[in-house]
């Protein structure tokens, strides 16, 4: 793959777009936890190594894109539908994967 740009900024740009649906009316509870759990767990991470990789840039970009998706399934189909959930959960599995593969790379990378 090519060289997807500047992580720090891709992450930045993430962290906006999960502040925007944060500001979106009327989310459910468990919405909003989940969403800013992601966003609180994000912080930490924004200047480290792992956000130069290819790697990381990449899993960065699969979680802005399964954003929009939850973004627009917040759009489309109002919260209570069973694919909000399903495309939140697709979102955090990813970004766990991300989260992992850091803290993995900061060990071995020392």
């Amino acid at each position: 793959m090519k060289n997807t740009g500047d992580g720090k900024a891709m992450a930045l740009r993430l962290r906006g777009a999960w502040e925007e649906v944060l500001k979106k009316e009327g989310l459910s509870q468990e919405v909003e936890y989940r969403i800013r759990k992601m966003n609180n767990r994000l912080t930490p991470i924004v200047d480290k190594l792992f956000l130069k990789t290819l790697k990381g840039q990449e899993i960065i970009l699969q979680c802005v894109k399964k954003t929009k998706v939850v973004e627009t399934e917040l759009n489309s189909y109002g919260e209570h539908k069973d694919r909000l959930y399903y495309s939140l959960t697709d979102l955090e599995k990813t970004y766990e994967d991300f989260i992992k593969q850091s803290y993995e790379f900061h060990i071995t990378a020392g």
